[in-house]
């Protein structure tokens, strides 16, 4: 590949073609560039030459066909298509390319009868994979799997990914459809061991590692995806897409970066996604309202923008948006939630249980029915019905049980505890470099999800000289941390290691959180400060003092009973198994509770408690306290840090965006009857005893 920039590549592709306009490969090859940066349009128009010859050129055809779908033109290829392939008696290669197109544009069905009559008449390995892909799209999942079988018997995989690279593709793509990773694996090994593999073979290696929730295994096939082909923007968009979901919010604005001057719609929507959560909302809103204007108001579309909007607080245009498309069934599970959120803000909560409970029975998937069964139990709560809003989270958590060690995180802090005691800790000399000590200007807030940390954040991050990083994975990785709940040999390895070397890690670990922050800088600046607000970053106080002695730790805490019910009814990743049982929940909150103990009696950072019940009842008061402990001087903006247009990419984007309630504190009184199995775990961790509380176990 050229060094040169995309305009310049695609200039010079233009410039051959002028050069020598009869030349078919010359013609293709301008037309693959145009295709990997996007310019849709242009493709069509230099492959309209081709198509009229006596003999069909099936990837001429591919691609002007892929090229017309991507520009919102696929009825009009299948027109042509259709045309052609009747003349041809409804035989040849045309076939496969008018299947393909079919099954792209989701009429799979139209599409079998297409590649059965072209099957009849002889043997063709892409018929076979798209003849494949119909009948899956089509849930006949046993019919696709016996088509793989007589793709894989005719054309051993080396063979097809030498001679027909795209069957080889369309093959691969069938078999992770259909969960045959061997089949698959080897498909795209022999695509990518030849002399020029193609890029959708590692596209369809990062989508196996995502859907296997592998996402540093899908991050570096994407590496290599745009090191091979540095004009793909479809492989840029994804890498984006990738990077977010690692927390590498700026890596993935690079990413974007790398897109065209103007994206195919496909990209543009993807992006928009991305703004909505982890930028400015209201700009996806305008991106999205574009995108609808010109294509349409398809589904997937207006399900987008309804996101959107709802991390805009836009909530009465999300219902008026989505309300006529409920009662059609035409919402996927997370718009449904969405339009849940909107219910629930707009004072409808009450009109959303039904149509909530019709959809939770017509989505069999594990995640979707979590989604709603929370989303259920969030309106039945708003709309004041406390029994039905329990039996909803109960349920919701009942549909996948997760195992985990009922008593971990007790066990985790007693071990904690004993290996490492204060003394030990306090022996270690600080990090430190030739600029001082590394962290100055971090500041860590942690505690228990659900107790405060996002509105402590968005306080700091409103404030003229704060930042916000959300939750990045950073800190374990800059420690040495494995990522399992026991794991403590990091810490040991801390204590050993030369204070330079820490304060490498720290460095290390500051560019990042800056980059994620969205700073241009590689340390704090000056008089400034950039928050790490990953909650589970309490496990880590002994080694932030060892990595990062100039940090500062805001320890966020709530009523242990509302803190516990209320991440007892939020959707949670499996990463918090623990939060699905009231029991569990109550031992997870007792080893926090002794960890932090033990944290806050090594006095090992400087370490400001900030309750939530303070907080909202003296919000001036709280704040001023929690800026002169960073340092910074009380300004309105942080007051008023419910109107910050910044993103939230965490649970409690909606709730930010709030002037502060009260509505809240005290919550756990009204279930009650639900919380003895939690009240009974949380034992002396309860002030004053708690409330007297019944029910079954869970």
């Amino acid at each position: 590949m050229s060094t040169e920039g995309p305009a310049a590549r695609w200039e010079a592709a233009q410039a051959a073609v002028d050069a020598r306009p009869e030349d078919r490969d010359t013609r293709l090859a301008a037309a693959r560039l145009g295709a990997l940066q996007g310019r849709h349009a242009a493709v069509v128009a230099l492959l309209v030459p081709l198509l009229g010859a006596p003999a069909v050129d099936r990837e001429a055809w591919q691609r002007w066909a892929a090229a017309q779908a991507a520009r919102g033109q696929g009825a009009t290829a299948v027109q042509q298509l259709q045309a052609r392939l009747v003349a041809a008696g409804g035989q040849g290669p045309l076939a496969a390319v008018l299947g393909g197109l079919l099954v792209a544009l989701g009429r799979a069905a139209q599409a079998l009868p297409v590649c059965s009559r072209a099957l009849a008449g002889g043997e063709d390995a892409l018929l076979w994979a798209v003849l494949g892909e119909a009948l899956q799209a089509k849930g006949q999942a046993r019919e696709a799997g016996a088509a793989l079988d007589q793709l894989r018997r005719r054309w051993p995989a080396a063979v097809l990914g030498a001679q027909d690279p795209a069957a080889a593709v369309a093959g691969a793509r069938l078999a992770l459809a259909l969960g045959q990773d061997e089949a698959a694996e080897a498909l795209l090994d022999a695509l990518l061991s030849g002399a020029a593999p193609p890029l959708e073979a590692w596209l369809l290696r990062a989508r196996r590692a995502v859907g296997q929730g592998r996402l540093a295994e899908a991050r570096r096939e994407l590496v290599a995806a745009t090191a091979a082909w540095p004009d793909a923007a479809t492989a840029w968009a994804h890498l984006a897409m990738i990077e977010a979901q690692l927390g590498r919010i700026h890596a993935a604005r690079a990413a974007f970066g790398r897109l065209p001057a103007d994206p195919p719609p496909a990209l543009r929507r993807q992006r928009a996604v991305f703004e909505a959560t982890n930028g400015d909302p209201q700009r996806a809103v305008a991106e999205l309202e574009a995108l609808v204007a010109t294509l349409g108001p398809r589904p997937v579309l207006l399900q987008d923008l309804a996101h959107a909007l709802g991390r805009a607080g836009a909530h009465a245009r999300v219902r008026a948006l989505l309300g006529p498309l409920v009662g059609q069934g035409a919402l996927g599970a997370n718009a449904l939630a969405a339009w849940g959120v909107a219910m629930r803000r707009t004072g409808a909560a009450a009109d959303a249980a039904g149509p909530l409970r019709d959809a939770i029975a017509r989505h069999p998937g594990p995640s979707a029915r979590q989604l709603l069964l929370h989303t259920l139990g969030d309106c039945l709560h708003a709309a004041g019905d406390t029994d039905g809003a329990f039996a909803a989270h109960r349920a919701a958590h009942a549909v996948l049980r997760l195992r985990f060690p009922p008593h971990g995180m007790e066990a985790h802090a007693a071990e904690v505890v004993r290996r490492f005691p204060a003394a030990r800790l306090r022996a270690v000399a600080p990090a430190r470099d030739d600029r001082g000590l590394p962290g100055t200007g971090v500041v860590f807030v942690l505690g228990m999800p659900r107790s405060g940390t996002s509105m402590v954040e968005q306080i700091l991050a409103a404030h003229p000289a704060g930042a916000g990083a959300g939750e990045p994975p950073f800190l374990g990785e800059a420690i040495g941390h494995g990522g399992a709940l026991g794991e403590l040999d990091h810490l040991a390895a801390l204590l050993e290691e030369a204070p330079a070397a820490r304060a490498a890690r720290g460095r290390a670990y500051e560019a990042r959180l800056c980059a994620a922050a969205g700073l241009a800088v590689e340390r704090p600046p000056p008089g400034g400060v950039v928050v790490d607000k990953l909650p589970g970053n309490f496990l880590h106080i002994g080694a932030i003092a060892l990595v990062l002695p100039g940090a500062r730790v805001v320890h966020t805490r709530r009523d242990p009973l509302d803190t516990c019910l209320s991440c007892y009814f939020q959707n949670f990743t499996q990463a918090y198994a623990p939060f699905t049982r009231l029991d569990t929940l109550g031992w997870f909150y007792r080893g926090y509770a002794a960890l932090m103990d033990h944290w806050r009696a090594a006095a090992l950072v400087p370490m400001l408690e900030l309750d939530y019940e303070r907080t909202v009842a003296d919000l001036e008061g709280e704040v001023a306290r929690l800026l002169a402990f960073v340092g910074l001087p009380l300004r309105p903006e942080a007051l008023a840090f419910h109107e910050s247009r910044r993103a939230m990419p965490t649970a409690s984007y909606d709730q930010v965006r709030q002037p502060v309630y009260k509505s809240s504190v005290g919550r756990a009184a009204r279930y009650a009857a639900h919380l003895g199995p939690l009240v009974a775990a949380l034992g002396d961790r309860l002030p004053g005893g708690g409330p007297e509380a019944g029910g079954p176990a869970d």
